[in-house]
């Protein structure tokens, strides 16, 4: 798929523009891969992101890895002119549930890295609030009961989080366990 798209107005678009987004998707008996690529910003910066789906027979595999390269317009030191430094952010995703009965239990993995062009190298939140936002991981387990179809499910999960937090000058990986109840509902 070829989308042709309004560009955002940002750092370095300042006028009305289009930019393109290309998508591919499969199927190849259940096995769903998808490739995304993106330009905006005057094409400056860029998203990336590929991805597959399976499900085999009670098994479900989902598997994302994702990259955003954004180009911020820095003032040149001692000249009237910009140059474009880059934020990066690498994600990596993880999900195996396997339905056994009317349960489906399941694990997820997440990972996180942003490289600004003044990196931090840590988060600037409180971990107890989840203010992950340089970096972080999150492993997730738990099960949903399908006892009622897909159209209502309840379920529970452990989320344990994880990152690189700044304490004092000092580095420090800290990590928060979270317990969830909850349903999915489609309407």
């Amino acid at each position: 798929t070829l989308q042709v798209v309004d560009d955002v107005k940002s750092k370095w678009n300042d006028k009305e523009k289009q930019t393109v987004n290309l998508e591919w998707r499969g199927d190849f008996a259940g096995i769903k891969p998808i490739l995304q690529y993106g330009l905006y910003d005057a094409e400056k910066s860029w998203h990336m992101d590929v991805g597959l789906m399976a499900e085999i027979e009670n098994l479900g595999i989902t598997v994302d890895y994702g990259m955003i390269t954004d180009a911020n317009k820095v003032a040149k030191t001692g000249e009237d002119k910009s140059e474009s430094q880059e934020d990066k952010l690498s994600r990596f995703s993880l999900e195996l549930n396997y339905m056994v009965a009317n349960f489906k239990p399941f694990v997820y993995y997440s990972m996180f890295d942003e490289k600004q062009h003044t990196d931090l190298k840590t988060n600037t939140g409180a971990v107890q609030a989840l203010g992950f936002d340089d970096n972080g991981s999150l492993i997730s387990f738990g099960s949903s009961f399908h006892h009622f179809g897909d159209n209502y499910a309840p379920y529970l999960a452990v989320d344990m989080h994880s990152g690189k937090f700044k304490e004092g000058t000092d580095e420090k990986t800290k990590n928060n366990l979270m317990v969830r109840v909850g349903v999915t509902a489609q309407i």
